[in-house]
């Protein structure tokens, strides 16, 4: 699957999925997706694992405040009532071109 199918999959069925909880889909600069989830979810957790296994490369648990959740509000944009979307792509490709261009 491309990553703009592998995107719109998780788009339309994620929301589903995480209804009653926060949830933040974030693309790196590797082009793979992670989802970070806010609060102790691990049944849900689980089973995304498996029904997911090829879209996601991690999913992870983290708390509401903490560091990563932190960052994840900065240019998050909303897919759903509780799930977000964070490019952080465009992001990283930008700092590695500028880290490139100092050396």
């Amino acid at each position: 699957m491309t990553f703009e199918e592998i995107r719109n999959k998780l788009f339309s069925e994620l929301p589903s999925k995480t209804q009653r909880v926060e949830a933040y889909l974030v693309s790196n600069v590797f082009v793979r997706f992670n989802l970070f989830i806010v609060g102790d979810n691990e049944r849900l957790i689980n089973s995304l694992k498996v029904e997911y296994s090829e879209c996601l490369e991690s999913i992870q648990t983290i708390r509401n405040g903490d560091l990563i959740h932190t960052k994840l509000q900065e240019g998050r944009s909303l897919i759903d009532e509780n799930l977000y979307f964070i490019d952080r792509h465009v992001d990283k490709i930008n700092q590695l071109v500028y880290q490139s261009i100092a050396l």
